[in-house]
């Protein structure tokens, strides 16, 4: 790892992310990167309010401050970020942030790192190659500022005892052993499958793959029983945050999900996925599985929802993905069709 610019004092840096779950999952590479090149540094997360419990005992990370929106909570925030000197604040987000901008004039910092165009950063954070570009690699990136190489792009959490015992006794109770764990829940509707073809798609996978285990946010909760319902053999397993998904994936010997932050969870424990995605190349690409083995499909026409998917492609994916692990005989040597990517095609 170089360290040109880079040397052994301790620092002390604030990274930023204020948006989705996955968002923050995916930086996390930064953290691991700067304690690799530097263990005395002092980490700190300025998170959201709707995404640091993710990093909850992130062992990279020494401190979290949680912006509220709550008026008073800001104003405290304020105080600390003003009262607190840090070496280095970065914001790799590529767009212009109001609520960014703000905490950025408050930091106390000889190097500021963020939206190219804004003046209160001393240097822009890196746009996306033509082409597109992996989201942890463009921030990974930034690192360039501090002479730190590009590390390894995969995500870390922190344990999570309390829900890997619940989860256990569940496999335990259920005589639960090889499975394949299911998200069925997105965040915006295009990005949904539907109900029969899951129930289409699970009742007809391999016997290697295991039963079924269902995950759902909680909205979702009535939605995912009728379809476990009509999968002989599954199981739904309740969820009180999203700490509790952690022992789920990372036991899993599949993970089939839309696209939503269980992705990047399974990275982080580099479990097989197979992901459903929209076809908009500039979107997807910046969010394909940072797992080692992985395949993406991808809706058939260029815009159109995740719905829109056929169960024979998700199928099809499926199958390549398990005789690639081993767990299938050889394939049979067939290509996959455009609509599915493998392993950061």
């Amino acid at each position: 790892m170089s360290t040109r610019a880079w040397d052994t004092r301790p620092k002390k840096i604030c990274i930023v992310q204020l948006g989705r779950i996955g968002d923050l999952l995916l930086i996390t590479p930064l953290f691991s990167a700067l304690k690799a090149a530097n263990p005395h540094s002092e980490l700190h997360l300025l998170a959201g309010r709707n995404n640091y419990r993710i990093v909850e005992g992130n062992p990279f990370i020494d401190r979290v401050h949680v912006y509220t929106k709550r008026p008073l909570g800001t104003l405290l925030l304020c105080g600390t970020l003003l009262t607190t000197r840090f070496d280095v604040w970065l914001d790799p987000k590529e767009h212009k942030s109001t609520e960014s901008s703000m905490f950025a004039r408050c930091a106390r910092a000889g190097t500021k790192i963020g939206f190219r165009g804004d003046k209160v950063f001393t240097h822009p954070s890196f746009q996306q190659q033509s082409g597109g570009e992996h989201y942890t690699l463009r921030s990974l990136r930034n690192l360039q500022y501090l002479g730190i190489d590009l590390a390894s792009p995969r995500p870390s959490t922190g344990p999570t005892p309390e829900e890997d015992a619940a989860f256990a006794a569940f496999r335990a109770g259920n005589d639960l052993s090889r499975y394949c764990a299911v998200n069925i829940s997105a965040s915006k509707p295009v990005r949904y499958w539907t109900d029969r073809k899951w129930v289409e798609l699970l009742c007809s996978l391999p016997l290697v793959c295991g039963p079924a285990v269902f995950l759902c946010e909680a909205r979702d909760a009535e939605r995912v029983h009728g379809i476990a319902r009509g999968v002989p053999g599954s199981l739904v397993f309740p969820t009180e945050s999203i700490l509790g998904t952690f022992p789920v994936i990372k036991n899993a010997n599949l993970v089939l999900t839309v696209d939503t932050c269980i992705v990047h969870i399974a990275a982080a424990f580099n479990v097989p996925v197979v992901a459903f995605y929209i076809n908009l190349p500039q979107f997807y690409i910046q969010y394909l599985p940072l797992s080692d083995v992985y395949r993406a499909v991808l809706s058939p026409v260029s815009g159109a929802a995740v719905e829109t998917i056929p169960v024979v492609d998700v199928r099809a994916a499926v199958h390549s993905l398990l005789c690639e692990t081993g767990a299938l005989g050889p394939a049979n040597g067939a290509a996959l069709p455009p609509s599915i990517l493998k392993n950061m095609q």
